[in-house]
């Protein structure tokens, strides 16, 4: 139920910023400026949300293509290690590949989902998983800064991240 609500809000904030976007038309100059492709390293860091004493840490490659003005696809593959703070410790870690649309609400903020797969290895066995996530954030000129959820299967964790491009 928590992935159908939290899609259907991303979906419903994108294409409503979509359609603001559309009613502005951008001068030559704000067209020339913005770049078609983008591609960078991010990190990302968030507790989980179900335990707050589980926090994950992620660095990711991702690109992302602009088709048109105000809106956007991108793609991100990464790795996530989580860490268990206080007593017992410990650690695991998994990979994800990521791929959604974003809507520019404005020429620097937009909304955001994706979806994809996990890939888990821990003790020799491995496993995979669905993974979503629904984001908003800001774009600036080198960094990209997003907050959102990065849901797997029934849990997930509430990240910020910072990517830096190239």
């Amino acid at each position: 139920m928590k992935r159908v609500v939290l899609t259907s809000l991303c979906a419903s904030l994108v294409l409503s910023g979509i359609a603001q976007i559309a009613s502005v038309s951008p001068t030559s100059a704000d067209i020339a400026s913005e770049k078609k492709f983008n591609i960078g390293i991010g990190l990302g860091v968030g507790p989980f949300a179900q335990e707050a004493s589980i926090i994950n840490t992620s660095v990711d490659m991702q690109g992302e293509f602009k088709p048109a003005t105000g809106f956007s696809l991108y793609s991100s593959i990464g790795y996530n290690r989580m860490f268990a703070v206080g007593e017992g410790g410990g650690s695991a870690g998994f990979a994800t590949l990521v791929a959604g649309p974003r809507g520019y609400v404005s020429k620097k903020f937009f909304v955001g989902v994706g979806g994809g797969i996990a890939y888990f290895t821990i003790e020799g066995l491995s496993a995979t998983g669905f993974v979503y996530d629904p984001h908003i954030g800001l774009d600036t000129r080198k960094t990209q800064f997003t907050v959102g959820y990065s849901g797997i299967e029934d849990g997930g964790f509430v990240q910020m991240r910072a990517l830096f491009k190239f």
